[in-house]
């Protein structure tokens, strides 16, 4: 039934963490995913083409929810920051994967369909 679906789309939304809820901090949690042994932060720069201002703020929030790690390594007399999805961001991520989900199924579901709002 089309209520139980919703019901289950609000649901779900209501247990994701809405200041990870951004398409910048939701592509860093997705690759982080990838990458076991860490990324480091001019590769995530350059995947995600967005200026350093913006990563650095988006990077810097998502450790203080604790959903990644920073650590630096020495390479050739350089610092290299190396960032890391922990447990607690794999857990947020997959919340937001499901919530998705939903959201997908449903239109799926719904595909050819007319859709009509009746606003009073």
């Amino acid at each position: 039934m089309i209520e139980d679906e919703i019901q289950q789309f609000l649901s779900l939304s209501d247990k994701l963490n809405t200041k990870t809820v951004t398409l910048t901090r939701f592509l860093i949690l997705g690759l982080l995913s990838y990458f076991i042994d860490g990324i480091q932060y001019r590769e995530l720069k350059n995947a995600l083409k967005i200026s350093d201002g913006k990563l650095i703020a988006n990077l810097n929030e998502l450790k203080t929810m604790d959903y990644i790690t920073k650590s630096s390594v020495q390479v050739d007399q350089r610092t290299i920051d190396i960032y890391n999805l922990t447990e607690k961001g794999r857990n947020e991520l997959s919340k937001i994967i499901k919530w998705t989900k939903t959201i997908e199924k449903n239109t799926l579901k719904g595909a050819g369909k007319i859709c009509q709002v009746l606003i009073e």
